[in-house]
């Protein structure tokens, strides 16, 4: 069986979507989670984000808010996101070093993987940029990758985008199976 590659609203140049997103509420947000497990993973400071205290709301907001969409967040977050939306407005991750290169490693190539692929995108999706994924399908095109990508119109945004693509991702699906 041919493997297959299966992507619904993927965050595919990270640095894109953590500063092409339209909702600056959730790019902060995403901005502080990200920054927290890469400060983790690779070692870094987050002092290169701003104040120490910049830091210290990072590694909160990563640590210990969990946010479910479609529900209201706890006062902390909405508090604790809001003052990072301030402090992070003139921060891109995509002109800092070391935190452009991390991105830039993190990021999946355009390029053809020798398997189909099925990318899904709201276009109304307020978390992972519409432009950029689209951007990111143009060049998997370009590379002669095999792909089909559907363009999803539904009010559900993010949250939903799996279960609104599901009746076409079952069909591409069968169709790999059908050769």
């Amino acid at each position: 069986m041919t493997p297959i590659r299966l992507k619904v609203a993927p965050p595919t140049d990270l640095i894109e979507n953590l500063t092409g997103g339209t909702d600056p509420s959730i790019r902060a947000f995403l901005t502080a989670f990200t920054a927290h497990s890469w400060s983790q993973h690779y070692g870094i400071s987050l002092r290169t984000l701003g104040t120490r205290s910049t830091g210290d709301l990072i590694n909160r907001l990563g640590r210990n808010n969990c946010v479910t969409l479609g529900t209201k967040p706890r006062i902390g977050t909405i508090v604790g996101i809001a003052i990072l939306r301030a402090r992070l407005k003139n921060v891109d991750l995509g002109r800092i070093t070391p935190w452009k290169n991390i991105a830039r490693d993190n990021s999946p190539s355009a390029r053809d993987y020798g398997v189909p692929f099925l990318i899904a995108q709201n276009d109304g999706d307020t978390i992972v940029a519409p432009a950029t994924t689209k951007e990111f399908v143009r060049k998997l095109c370009r590379d002669g990758a095999r792909l089909k990508s559907v363009s999803i119109q539904s009010a559900g945004g993010h949250p939903t985008s799996a279960a609104d693509s599901a009746a076409e991702t079952l069909e591409w699906i069968e169709a790999r199976f059908q050769g």
